[in-house]
């Protein structure tokens, strides 16, 4: 178990929570903070890696969401027993129904590739977990929750600004 202590189980636990419900905020509501700036559209692309527009955001979108989910490879293999290739179906669950729920609630464009985007994060945080556990298995989950508290930082102090901004 990559837990030192109960506590550190806690705050790993704690910082996941915290990551998921900043991950709900960026996919399903693209950091909006009223109900009006939600876009309010659906689509689905079952084309990977196919734009009906081409632009060249596509390749850093691609970037970004592969970035935005390997948080959730790495929990999900801390979390779960081994063998450790469950660690997969999390990320690629999670990410079916962000875009199962952006088709069904009109709440963006469902896309083939945000699926394997995602589950390739997934599948590098995986990695990552393992990796760290080759360098530094009594401070692993220090090292990932350390991280993990700075860049949720990050992504509160982001809210707290978008809401200053528009109120």
């Amino acid at each position: 178990m990559p837990f030192s202590s109960k506590r550190q189980k806690v705050v790993s636990v704690v910082v996941f929570a915290v990551y998921l419900a900043l991950l709900v905020w960026l996919v399903l509501f693209k950091f909006a903070t009223n109900a009006s700036e939600i876009p309010h559209l659906r689509g689905i692309n079952w084309l990977p890696f196919h734009y009906a527009e081409e632009t060249s955001s596509h390749a850093s979108e691609v970037v970004q969401n592969i970035l935005i989910f390997i948080p959730l490879g790495v929990y999900a293999a801390a979390f779960l027993p081994k063998p450790k290739g469950l660690a997969l179906v999390p990320a690629f669950a999670v990410s079916l129904l962000f875009e199962v729920t952006q088709y069904v609630f009109s709440l963006g464009a469902s896309d083939v590739t945000d699926l394997i985007g995602n589950t390739l994060g997934g599948m590098l945080g995986v990695g990552l977990f393992w990796l760290l556990g080759k360098i530094t298995a009594r401070y692993r989950m220090r090292v990932i929750n350390l991280i993990g508290v700075a860049v949720e930082i990050g992504g509160i102090a982001l809210l707290a600004v978008l809401l200053i901004a528009n109120s």
